[in-house]
């Protein structure tokens, strides 16, 4: 049996630490779970499913053989579970030193992890930011009394300490100490807990500053990720940014001491009277409110102080002010640069942690479809095999049967991928009668044929000509007006050209595939709003209602907008 157990020895111990019996987020599995391959169709009855893990040299009775065999299926399941895990690590750029590192630390973590605890978590920080509505003080319609703000407040503060008890068991009390966001996360809500305890016991509030620190709960939940790198990064790209005001303010220093020794002097410059209002004119210069106000007593005193005012503008406003938007850009350029090589090589670092418990002896260069198979059980539990057979022949570009740890690299692209069987698109008339089948060929092929767009964009065009035109008449001609009423039919004619095409447009390619493109649902809508404005201006007669609505037609203009590329991407 010693010998037995070496040859069950793995590089990758660490697996070891989960147990027999384990949850993951959407399901468990345990010693009686079948092995992936399995699922995969393939008939393991009487064989060893882990034969790539090889057993001892040594003749072993059926019985002794049997449990080896099932030891080594709850370890590759083990190393299918951690994989997963380090996958999911490196997808939510969560640092490796939180990874579970004993069987006892496990459940805690996967409770934590899952969709429904983040939820929790996530709507027990809103309730604490929406107790302001109902705190004192508060508009007295939503004041509330103080037992049930107080009650509700520590509602969710437990909730949030059950997070962090959850997650002080699997990191360990030196870990959760070292880890400042959570560290911070703690203190803030033991300050809290004391005051809300308080609040309560005394039934009256008290000015309390602490609520001002509730969106620390709201920033760190699992759905607010994109805000803490955010703020991250202000935090981060303030030394440069401070340097260059500090550079701004010394020159500002600078031309405030000359401007009032130059102007103090002057009678009636109130902008240089004192030291402080020079200071606070030329600071109010630098955004050119107070200009040419502040220059004017000095201007008239003598013409060329407007240097003074012309060099101070050159270099604060024009000069370091756009260095410092510079400096700006630059940071945060380079700060997202490194962001994204980082997580890159966080994800990256994730596949190799997850390459390694993939591997066997008898292939420790690639991973074979089995324990993909098993690998995708955990990591993306809702995918089919026909999914998941795809994905693993997309990742493998070599066709060796192997994943190798370059194409395994691509996990996070291809694994969010889904699948669709290809089929020949028919038309949607091909089900009617013979006669309306290939009427609705012949229309499909009508607004497919690029002529067809062509006409539509030059009846288009002439249409915001002629708008055009009968605006610049009607405003140089005051008896435009009752000639324009003989000449409805232009609209009207118009405006028949673009319902005859959204008729066709609809019967040629079909209503489902007219109305998922948001170019044909745009001109649909205002075509409708083109159709009741000429037939509100044909009913009421009033050209002064047709002033207000017939500027909607030149929204079709727009359309023309799919024939150029880049204001297509603009817009």
């Amino acid at each position: 049996m010693d010998q037995i157990t070496v040859a069950r020895t793995r590089t990758r111990a660490g697996s070891l630490l989960f147990g027999n019996r384990f949850r993951t987020f959407t399901g468990e599995a345990s010693d009686t779970d079948t092995d992936p391959l399995e699922t995969a169709g393939t008939n393991t009855a009487g064989i060893n499913l882990h034969y790539d893990i090889p057993l001892n040299e040594l003749e072993l009775d059926e019985e002794t053989a049997l449990t080896e065999q099932r030891y080594l299926q709850r370890r590759w399941h083990a190393n299918y579970h951690e994989a997963a895990i380090y996958l999911q690590e490196g997808e939510n750029n969560v640092k490796f030193d939180t990874h579970p590192t004993s069987k006892k630390a496990l459940p805690a973590y996967l409770v934590v992890h899952t969709s429904w605890f983040y939820t929790l978590d996530l709507l027990a920080s809103l309730l604490l930011m929406a107790l302001a509505v109902c705190e004192a003080p508060a508009v007295s319609i939503f004041q509330a009394p103080v037992w049930i703000h107080g009650s509700l407040e520590l509602l969710g503060l437990i909730i949030i300490s059950l997070e962090l008890l959850m997650k002080l068991q699997w990191l360990g009390l030196r870990k959760f100490l070292s880890h400042k966001r959570t560290l911070i996360k703690a203190i803030t809500l033991m300050i809290m807990l004391a005051e809300a305890v308080t609040v309560l016991v005394r039934q009256t509030n008290h000015f309390r500053v602490t609520r001002a620190l509730r969106p620390i709960f709201l920033i760190d939940t699992h759905y607010c990720g994109g805000v803490r790198r955010f703020v991250r990064q202000i935090l981060q790209s303030v030394p440069p940014i401070i340097d260059m005001l500090v550079l701004l303010l010394f020159f500002m220093a600078i031309f405030s001491i000359l401007g009032y020794y130059l102007f103090h002097d002057i009678p009636g410059n109130i902008y240089f009277a004192k030291i402080q209002d020079s200071i606070v004119s030329l600071f109010v210069l630098m955004t050119t409110a107070n200009f040419p106000d502040v220059m004017m007593p000095a201007y008239h005193d003598t013409p060329w102080s407007a240097t003074f005012f012309i060099s101070y503008l050159i270099i604060e406003l024009y000069f370091l002010m756009n260095l410092v938007l510079a400096v700006v850009y630059d940071t945060f350029t380079g700060m997202e640069k490194t962001k994204f090589c980082k997580l890159l090589q966080h994800k990256r670092s994730g596949c190799v942690h997850a390459f390694k418990l993939l591997i066997s002896r008898q292939s420790s260069t690639g991973i074979s479809i089995r324990h993909f198979i098993g690998l995708m059980k955990y990591y993306r539990p809702h995918k089919r095999r026909r999914d998941i057979y795809l994905t693993f022949k997309s990742l493998n570009q070599s066709k060796t049967g192997f994943l190798s740890m370059e194409e395994f690299y691509d996990i996070y692209n291809f694994a969010a991928l889904s699948w669709q069987v290809k089929k020949e698109k028919d038309h949607w008339l091909d089900s009617a009668c013979g006669p309306c089948s290939q009427i609705g060929q012949g229309i499909h092929w009508l607004v497919t044929w690029k002529w067809f767009d062509y006409f539509i964009n030059t009846v288009i065009a002439g249409n915001g000509v002629w708008l055009i035109y009968e605006t610049i008449m009607f405003s140089n001609d005051p008896y435009y007006a009752e000639w324009a009423s003989h000449t409805q039919w232009v609209s009207v004619v118009f405006v028949c050209l673009y319902s005859i095409e959204v008729v066709l447009k609809v019967l040629g390619l079909g209503p489902r595939d007219y109305f998922t493109n948001g170019w044909n649902v745009f001109d649909f809508l205002v075509t409708v709003a083109a159709v009741v404005g000429c037939f509100t201006e044909l009913v009421t007669n009033k050209f002064s209602l047709a002033i207000v609505i017939r500027p909607i037609r030149l929204l079709r203009c727009f359309c023309l907008v799919t024939n150029c590329h880049n204001l297509t991407l603009i817009l």
